[in-house]
């Protein structure tokens, strides 16, 4: 059973465009998953389809077929997107952890080759657990040393495998220093020290960028949903006093100069399609800010995918419970 279900996921996934099945390849290397990428890719399309079924029939119960199938082929559409973002979120977070010790792994490897090691033994000695994710890179590398493999071709493959341009632009010097010959020890001193200075630099670009990150925190998680919240209820009390008039026939023209504005109903945004509109523009927002502050702070988008659906949920309670407090504050005055 369990080999008719691979089968059918590779065959499923067989349809996806090569450059795809590459790119799905690699971030699955990248993120550690022992898996091919075109069996991912049919579970991918496979589970994308079962969401989008469901969303069709739950739809179909409040809208038109024809606005059901464009809501569940959107959800399709976005599931194949999650399933991707959610492998390329564990390829990113796998290579911040290397990041984090490669300065201490290149000091130990140092260390251990000048005290008489072979860069060989030095490399698999340095592999210790507390290393995470780079301990078992390390361990690989050095068995494909032992067996046969030429240092130089296992250095590039683990860099091809992780995520981190650290790493990479580490095993490049790495590669070249053993090929000319050099003093192993001290370049990668020199390596770790330069890791760690830009480790430090980074620490500082963060604190630099604080007060926008504040700002745009403020703006999209409490001003924006603020400001939406007193519109919708504005909006809300506009309506319910203009239909009123236009129920009892008669307009207040008391200190308006004898002027008396028209109102066409049919042209209007009711109250309820504004809160709405007012909701989905929260979300919107607050899903963005999240990916903005990741590209400050860290350089890359994808980073705010995790506090994404924070921000979103802070923003929208923000607008309800503003809204909330001004129903309640002037129903004594409005009498709605």
């Amino acid at each position: 059973m369990v080999e008719l279900i691979d089968k059918l996921l590779s065959v499923t996934g067989a349809i996806a465009p090569k450059s795809m099945l590459d790119s799905f390849d690699k971030t699955l290397a990248e993120a550690d998953f022992d898996t091919s990428a075109k069996k991912y890719a049919g579970f991918m399309l496979w589970s994308a389809l079962l969401i989008a079924v469901l969303v069709f029939f739950i739809a179909w119960n409040f809208i038109s077929v024809e606005y059901s199938l464009a809501v569940s082929a959107f959800f399709f559409v976005l599931g194949i997107a999650m399933f991707y973002l959610i492998v390329s979120m564990i390829a990113d977070s796998r290579a911040k952890k290397i990041d984090e010790v490669l300065p201490d792994a290149i000091s130990m490897i140092s260390a251990n080759v000048r005290a008489g090691m072979t860069v060989e033994n030095a490399v698999l000695v340095s592999a210790r657990p507390e290393f995470g994710p780079l301990e078992e890179e390390i361990r690989l590398a050095s068995a494909k040393t032992y067996g046969g493999m030429s240092m130089s071709q296992a250095f590039a493959e683990m860099g091809g495998r992780v995520r981190s341009n650290q790493l990479k632009r580490t095993v490049k010097m790495f590669i070249e220093g053993s090929k000319l010959g050099g003093q192993m020890a001290q370049l990668l001193n020199e390596i770790a020290r330069d890791l760690r200075e830009l480790s430090a630099l980074r620490r500082e670009i963060q604190n630099a960028t604080l007060t926008y990150t504040i700002f745009i925190l403020f703006s999209t998680v409490i001003a924006s949903p603020v400001l939406f919240a007193t519109s919708v209820y504005y909006a809300q009390v506009n309506e319910k006093v203009t239909s009123k008039i236009a129920l009892s026939g008669e307009l207040p023209t008391a200190g308006m100069g004898g002027f008396v504005p028209k109102y066409n109903k049919q042209n209007a945004i009711s109250a309820e399609e504004f809160y709405s509109f007012a909701i989905a523009t929260v979300l919107v927002t607050s899903f963005l800010s999240a990916l903005v502050l990741a590209l400050i702070r860290h350089g890359k988008a994808t980073a705010g995918l995790k506090q994404a659906p924070m921000f979103a949920f802070a923003a929208v309670a923000v607008f309800l419970g503003t809204h909330y407090a001004l129903t309640l504050f002037f129903k004594g005055f409005t009498g709605f």
